[in-house]
């Protein structure tokens, strides 16, 4: 019941932000990077099973994403250099918040899901989220600007 209202609350955000902003890209963003750890989830267990049980989970944990997107928006940070690392972070807190403190697989009480995991499925979501809504943000005379831009560039 609660992932129902957070999925809902989520969806209602992203709809707000689209049309406040006029950014379908920013909603094509919010929308599919939660994905992300799922699909990796997934792939790792090789079962899509766990794609179907961590979407709800990835699209929860967002949740706590959307406020850093507006502080930073009104900051001027929009940076990969700034957006990776704070997801990673707030993946970090994630695994806390759920009671995952464990950093390796011993001991793990999630069928080896570890507190890195989720700092790395963060970082994941956070670097989806930047290629699909900001890399335009980026200076185009930073060295790996072409690599982010690369196939993507519209």
């Amino acid at each position: 019941m609660v992932i129902s209202i957070a999925i809902a609350a989520y969806i209602g955000i992203v709809w707000l932000a689209v049309r406040r902003f006029r950014r379908s890209n920013l909603a094509v963003a919010f929308s599919l990077a939660p994905l992300a750890p799922s699909l990796v989830a997934a792939a790792e267990q090789d079962s899509i099973v766990w794609f179907v049980v961590f979407a709800p989970y990835a699209y929860a944990f967002a949740l706590s994403g959307i406020p850093f997107y507006f502080l930073f928006r009104r900051l001027g940070w929009l940076q990969i250099w700034v957006t990776v690392p704070t997801s990673a972070l707030l993946g970090g807190v994630m695994a806390w918040v759920s009671g995952i403190t464990h950093l390796g697989p011993d001991g793990s009480i999630v069928n080896g899901i570890t507190a890195l995991q989720f700092v790395d499925f963060g970082a994941m979501t956070g670097f989806v989220f930047w290629v699909l809504a900001l890399r335009r943000h980026m200076p185009a005379d930073t060295p790996w600007a072409s690599l982010a831009a690369g196939p993507l560039s519209m």
